[in-house]
């Protein structure tokens, strides 16, 4: 190599240029892609995709990271520093290239292919876990392109000989049945198939439901941001959260029917597209499918379609003789995590191993619900089997009946029941409005009440009550029967 200007000896095509020639970005590209492969992602996304000793190494092209790389393979090529017009000239470039190739499916923290599940730990060493029926190894990244930011932090090596019993000294779970749920909700999201659990933290003031969550949020998902507000618009959570395995809002005060729809599409998976900056017709798609957990509402502000993807875990006040400092908090979680880390892996791979089992499980989060009693079969779980399933079973039951006592609509129907409405003629849902208008002072209209029977249907027919409509020439009619 020119050792006067440091040029790389791997290019000796660049060899004596001087300082001030001009580089054909096309060329310093090409040069780099020998390095570097570019592709799109599936969503339109260009990312540069680094190989070295072994290891995968996958960033967006606008990323930060992707900066440092390209800029540090430029004075390699050429010997001096890039400028802000040679990087956009090299993107640009890299760009076309990666158009040129194959498009390729990324995953963030998690990614299940058939019976294996790896877990990215998003560390200095390029490591994953790797988890199968037979037990777990943290092995390097050699085949999945999990996708990194700089605001991801680091999973610990998780331990052999795991626990969940660090979860108790650092979240106050208000008894053993909230215990057996939220461990249930940490197993279960890594699971990646099926509709994806929202996690409802509640308890009174002072019960550490923030602290709760972040906590819940560096066990499984560490990263800079770790809890947020509830998004303004419908777009924000889709195009804000694709560096986010599990998301959590903070403080939610109220959801708008809006919102809880856009949550019910994060928990279900959702594609959205979004006009790129500075374009005509160019389109950035975003497609995510995310476990969520909030705090700081009760299940009456939620639609019925929305609480049927919740587990919902309460926390009990904390006795001022227990309370302790976030920074002793913190030294007991650094000491813990790796315990606790290496049980929900034990947990994930007894369920692979039970793939075969297959218990009845007829809620919305059947997929969620099967993959926990399969670890549960398989003795992934600190107690007997069958625990997780009465526990779910009563937290629904309570969930329905709390939605059903504060749901207007349903609350009407109800009373109507009572007074032998339904026996006497026939009802349709202007006479519902009326009611619901006259008794509780609300401006309903037949539109809204007529889709809210929708919704809070599935839960009455739970409680052995049929609900049907049917439109004729006097309106909507509305049948309410008793299931024997």
């Amino acid at each position: 190599s020119d050792d006067s200007h440091g040029y790389d000896s791997d290019f000796p095509e660049m060899q004596g240029y001087n300082q001030n020639k001009r580089f054909d970005p096309r060329k310093i590209a090409g040069r780099m892609a020998r390095l570097l492969e570019c592709f799109y992602t599936a969503e339109k996304k260009p990312i540069i995709l680094v190989k070295d000793n072994g290891y995968i190494d996958l960033h967006d092209l606008d990323s930060l990271d992707a900066k440092h790389i390209i800029s540090g393979l430029y004075s390699q090529i050429t010997g001096r520093t890039m400028t802000k017009t040679d990087f956009e000239n090299i993107k640009s470039c890299l760009t076309d290239i990666a158009y040129q190739n194959e498009r390729i499916e990324t995953f963030c923290r998690v990614c299940r292919r058939d019976d294996t599940i790896f877990i990215d730990l998003c560390d200095s060493g390029h490591n994953v876990v790797k988890i199968t029926a037979d037990g777990w190894d943290v092995i390097r990244n050699e085949e999945i392109f999990f996708t990194r930011t700089e605001r991801m932090l680091p999973l610990p090596i998780p331990e052999r000989d795991g626990s969940f019993d660090g979860i108790r000294r650092i979240i106050n779970t208000a008894n053993e049945d909230n215990f057996v749920m939220l461990v249930g909700f940490i197993v279960s999201i890594f699971n990646a198939r099926g509709n994806m659990p929202m996690l409802l933290v509640s308890g009174e003031q002072g019960t550490g439901k923030s602290s709760a969550m972040r906590y819940i949020k560096r066990i499984v998902d560490p990263n800079v941001i770790e809890l947020q507000g509830m998004p303004a618009s419908k777009e924000e959570p889709f195009f804000m959260l694709r560096q986010h395995w599990l998301v959590g809002y903070d403080n939610v005060s109220n959801i708008t029917p809006m919102v809880s729809d856009s949550l019910c599409r994060l928990t279900s998976g959702v594609s959205t597209v979004k006009k790129k900056l500075y374009t005509d017709g160019d389109e950035y798609s975003v497609s995510l499918k995310r476990p969520v957990m909030l705090n700081g509402i009760g299940l009456s502000m939620f639609r019925g379609d929305a609480a049927s993807r919740c587990m919902m875990v309460e926390l009990s006040p904390i006795e001022k003789a227990d309370r302790k400092t976030e920074e002793e908090l913190d030294e007991i979680f650094r000491i813990e995590h790796p315990k606790i880390f290496g049980a929900i892996c034990n947990a994930i791979s007894a369920a692979l191993r039970e793939k075969n089992y297959r218990p009845e499980c007829e809620s919305r989060l059947a997929d969620v619900e099967r993959f926990i009693k399969q670890a549960e079969h398989g003795g992934g779980f600190p107690w007997e089997e069958g625990t997780f399933s009465t526990v779910f079973d009563k937290k629904s039951n309570d969930m329905q009946m709390d939605i059903l006592a504060n749901d207007v609509v349903a609350k009407v129907i109800m009373q109507m029941i009572e007074d032998g409405i339904f026996d006497n003629g026939k009802v349709y849902v202007r006479d519902i409005v009326v009611r619901i208008n006259t008794e509780y002072r609300k401006e309903y209209g037949d539109r809204y009440v007529s889709t809210q029977i929708d919704r809070i249907a599935p839960l009455l027919r739970e409680h052995n009550i049929s609900v049907r409509k049917s439109r004729n020439s006097n309106g909507v009619e509305v049948k309410v029967e008793k299931i024997v």
